[in-house]
Formats: structure tokens, C-alpha cells, sequence
């Protein structure tokens, strides 16, 4: 929401006394600063301006007001209860046109959902025609990469739910849209690095692609040719051909940043490539997909969970290397983008034990101590004195590793920032549970692969197996061994993510595409209570660009 000549967003609504208005008057006006919040992407502003109370006005206003009100739970990331608002609008719609543009939003609010959270909420949807929606959905989401599953499986819903508002028309375009365009994968080649320095990661990977491919059934399993590209990327061209020679219709790799920016400048890749890396400000030619454990999927959501939580004014505390500075500024852009603002940004010292020096500069608890001896200079006199942190602060993100942030968190906490929200990335946890260890990162949000997530992991069934036999160091990865278990997965529906017709229910995030051929992920947010994270809220909120699905 952009303003001309200088002047501020909704300032002529501010210039409006709503006591003075009568009572439609004054609907339309709370109407209008809920639609302007949401616009600014402060969703919980907006949520707490839309009209609660709509007796006496009139319908076609009421049901502006309802309509509004879903998409700001949509953007909160509440989608039962912008599901629930979108049922309940479709009774107040005049005209088919309209009816059939509020079922689209429905269908769209759905599909942000996993299908374990669909499935939950079937079990205690407030009515049939909602429970009808989430269990249509969720048969969409488990079969999505199985065309004549999904066929079938739609067909019995149409059977159990005759009556549904998804009637006939609404099921054959869902049919159209969804049987997914399968790249052919008959032969896939696995380009890891099993040997030089990325040895341990790319093991960790390739377990999780052979577990990703023995559970699949026997009928649909396509040749798997393995090829250690070592860490020399200036021979994954040579790689690449050997592949194609070979006869491989697709390609899961490399790993190495590197390796995969030789391939983004490629003019052209006849034979479709996975990489597990993203290559900076490379554009990608056709038949080039970047996937992998990205970094700015986590600022970016940290950002917008930020904002959309109300905190507009945030610190930054990250460690004074390439990663923290990269790190920083991936949260900073997303911050202010959606009009946050960065106060000051500290960097520690990744190897020291104390870090109170750098805490005290960055809360200015150093000028409160500062104050306090000018005070009592002038009186001459001892005063009582507890120092205080800079009150202007919203929110404080933290990069850091796991022992890192098991240091920084109590110093934070002991230097009077015990009250306000600390927000990091999955940095600060290595996904293995340690909960005397762990203690010490209590109050810490950040947002995480579900693989790692017992409550929404699609498949702990296979994690349980997996954490049976891997070995010890791919156990201690496991989210390199679910980015192995994705890339396989994800094959057969690359083209129709591409497209949009879809997101990729997966073990590191529900995916999606940038329209790029880059895939990102939206992770799930986490607190740590007891040493143990735990799920706060839902899916993280889509705040995204009005580019992506």
C-alpha cells in the first residue's frame, strides 16, 4: 500500500471520527482499516478492526465483512477458522460468479494445510460441510502425486458426500487441475558427493532417497544409478554427460553451491536436473529445479511471523562471520519489505563465552548505567538503581548455532530481556532431542522441517524405521536425510508445482515454486518449553509475495 505526494497510508481514514458516524457508517469505515491492515500485512490489526458484531447491516456488507475476515485468517495462518468464514459466506453470495470465486479461495485457504492437519481437522470440524472440505482435501494432498488414486478416491468422496457444496463441476475441474503432468523418471541418476568433504552429507542425503524409493511400491520404482561427483564442481558437466549417456530421463543434484551454478549457466539442460543447492542471482535455464535446505525459506518466515504478530521493530544479534552476515540481511529484507524496522544489529564473537559486553551495547542497558551515574553525580547522594533495556524493541532475532544460542539465551534473559520474543532459525537446533541441553534455549521461536515434528510429520511411520537403521551419522542429519526423502518424492510432480497446480505435501515443508524453478519451503514455527520444541500456531503464515501460488 503505496502512498502519493507524501502522504501516509490510511491517513484519511484517521482523519474520520467513527463516533460521529452512524452505526452501517461506522462498519464500513472498520471495514475499510481492517482491509488497509491487511494490506500493510499487520493481519493482527486487521483482525482486531473488522466489525465482530454484524446484526442490523446490511448483507451484501456483511458478507464483505465475513469475506475480509477469511482472508486475514488465511494470512494468519488460522485456516480452520478461514475455512469456517468462507462456509459460512457462501450462504449470503448472490450469484453463482460469486459462489464459485468464494469456493476457489476455500480450495486455495485448504491447500496451505498439510494432509495430517486436514485430517485432524475433519475429526472436529464445526459442521458436515466443512468436514467435507477438509476430508476432500486431504484425500487431494495424500494422492496428489498418484493420479489413478486420486481419481478413485475422489469418486468414493463423491459417493460419501452427495449433497457437498463441491458438487460435479467443482470435482471435474479439481480433476483437471490435479492429475499432476509426471516427468518421466525412468532412469534417475543420483549425483552426490560420497567422497571429499561433503562425503558425510551426501551419505546422509542418499539414505534418504534409497528410503524415499524401497517405500514406494515395486510396480512404480524406476532405475537408481548412483554417481560420486566428488567436491570438485568443475567436473559436474562431465558428470552430466556421463548421466545422459547413460540413458537418465532425470537427475537428483549436485549438492555443491558451486557445482550447481556451473549448471545454472548452462544454456540448456535436455535432461531435467533436481539441484540441492540454489545458485545466487544465476538465472536458471529450463530443466533446472533448485531445491534444498535454504536458509532465507527460515528468515523469510521469521520476518513475516514477526510482522504479522505485531512486532514492527526489531535487533538483530548474529555472529561476525559470512553466515551471520548473510543471515541478517536475508531477515532484515523480508523485515522491512513488509515495513518492519531494524533498530541495530550486534555482532558476536562466535568463539567466546561471554557476550554480555555485546547484549549490554545492543539493548543500551550501557546507557542506562550512564544516565544513572550523571544522576547521581548532580545529587551527591547513593540512589537505588536497576538498569533497564532500551523499551523501543519488539522482537530480537538471533542467528546462532545450538551452543552458541545455549549461551546467548540466559545472557539475554540476565540482562533484562527476559520479556521480549526472541526469534531465530533451526540453527539453534540440531533435530536430535536434548532436553537438558536444550533447557536453556526455553522462550526461543524459530520454524523447522516436519519431518522433525511428531505431530505433523506425514510419515513418522518411515522416520520410526529410519531412526532403527541409519547409520549414527546420518542419524545425527536428519534433515539432510528428509531433504533426500523430498527430492525423490517430489519427482514425478516437478512440472506440476512449476505450474501451481499444486504444493508438495513433503517431510521438509509443504513446497512450492517461486516460478523460478526454485522450490521453497513453508516450515512449521516452534517454541522451546522444557528443552523441547513444541508447535505453536499453525503452518506458518503464507505472507508471501503476490507471486507465489
Amino acid at each position: 500500500a503505496g502512498a502519493e505526494g507524501g502522504h501516509r497510508p490510511g491517513a484519511a481514514l484517521e482523519a474520520v471520527d467513527p463516533e460521529r458516524l452512524d452505526y452501517v457508517s461506522r462498519a464500513r469505515h472498520a471495514l475499510a482499516e481492517g482491509r488497509l491492515a491487511m494490506l500493510l500485512r499487520q493481519v493482527g490489526r486487521a483482525l482486531n478492526r473488522l466489525p465482530a458484531d454484524t446484526d442490523g447491516l446490511p448483507l451484501a456488507l456483511v458478507a464483505e465483512i465475513v469475506g475480509a475476515r477469511a482472508e486475514a485468517f488465511r494470512m494468519a495462518g488460522l485456516i480452520p477458522q478461514s475455512v469456517e468464514q468462507r462456509v459460512a459466506l457462501e450462504r449470503m453470495l448472490p450469484t453463482r460468479e460469486a459462489i464459485a470465486s468464494n469456493r476457489a479461495a476455500l480450495w486455495e485457504t485448504l491447500m496451505l494445510a498439510g494432509g495430517v492437519e486436514l485430517g485432524q481437522w475433519a475429526e472436529r470440524a464445526p459442521s458436515a460441510i466443512a468436514r467435507g472440505w477438509y476430508e476432500l482435501a486431504r484425500i487431494v494432498k495424500i494422492n496428489a502425486t498418484h493420479p489413478d488414486a486420486l481419481d478413485r478416491e475422489i469418486a468414493g468422496w463423491r459417493v460419501a458426500w452427495p449433497d457437498h457444496p463441491a458438487d460435479l463441476s467443482f470435482l471435474a475441474d479439481l480433476r483437471r487441475d490435479w492429475q499432476p503432468v509426471h516427468l518421466e523418471a525412468g532412469r534417475i541418476a543420483v549425483l552426490l558427493p560420497l567422497s571429499g568433504r561433503f562425503a558425510s552429507a551426501g551419505s546422509a542425503i542418499l539414505d534418504g532417497i534409497l528410503a524415499a524409493y524401497h517405500d514406494a511400491p515395486q510396480a512404480h520404482r524406476p532405475t537408481l544409478r548412483i554417481y560420486d561427483v566428488g567436491d570438485a564442481p568443475e567436473a559436474i558437466s562431465m558428470h552430466y554427460r556421463q548421466a545422459v549417456a547413460d540413458g537418465a530421463s532425470i537427475m537428483i543434484g549436485p549438492l555443491d553451491k558451486d557445482a550447481v551454478a556451473r549448471l545454472a549457466t548452462a544454456p540448456s539442460l535436455p535432461v531435467p536436473v533436481l539441484a540441492l543447492n540454489v545458485a545466487d542471482d544465476v538465472p536458471p535455464p529450463p530443466g533446472l529445479y533448485q531445491f534444498g535446505l535454504n536458509p532465507g525459506d527460515e528468515t523469510r518466515q521469521a520476518a513475516e511471523r514477526a510482522v504479522m504478530d505485531g512486532m514492527g521493530r526489531a535487533v538483530i544479534l548474529a555472529p561476525a562471520n559470512e553466515w551471520g552476515d548473510r543471515l541478517a540481511r536475508s531477515f532484515e529484507q523480508r523485515f522491512v519489505e513488509l515495513g518492519g524496522r531494524i533498530l541495530a544489529v550486534a555482532r558476536f564473537d562466535p568463539g567466546a563465552p561471554d557476550h554480555s559486553a555485546t547484549i549490554t551495547e545492543l539493548l543500551q542497558i550501557d546507557r542506562s548505567r550512564a544516565r544513572h551515574r550523571q544522576v547521581q553525580s548532580v545529587v551527591g547522594v547513593e540512589l537505588q538503581f536497576e538498569p533497564r533495556r532500551r523499551q523501543d524493541i519488539d522482537a530480537v532475532f538471533l542467528v546462532a548455532t545450538p551452543p552458541q544460542a545455549r549461551l546467548l539465551q540466559p545472557q539475554l534473559r540476565f540482562h533484562y530481556a527476559h520479556d521480549l520474543p526472541i526469534l531465530a532459525t533451526s540453527h539453534i537446533y540440531s533435530g536430535v532431542p536434548d532436553p537438558r541441553s536444550d533447557g536453556d534455549l526455553d522462550g526461543i521461536t524459530y520454524c523447522d522441517i516436519p519431518w522433525l515434528i511428531d505431530d505433523v510429520n506425514p510419515r513418522p511411520d518411515l522416520r520410526a524405521d529410519l531412526d532403527a537403521v541409519l547409520s549414527p551419522a546420518s542419524r545425527g542429519q536428519p534433515r539432510l536425510v528428509a531433504l533426500g526423502i523430498d527430492a525423490y518424492g517430489v519427482l514425478p510432480v516437478l512440472t506440476a508445482i512449476e505450474a501451481r497446480r499444486m504444493r508438495y505435501d513433503g517431510v521438509t515443508g509443504q513446497l512450492w515454486t517461486d516460478g523460478q524453478g526454485i522450490i521453497h519451503r513453508d516450515l512449521r514455527c516452534l517454541r522451546f518449553r522444557e528443552g523441547v520444541p513444541r508447535q505453536i500456531g499453525g503452518a506458518s503464515a503464507p505472507a508471501r509475495p503476490a507471486a507465489a501460488p
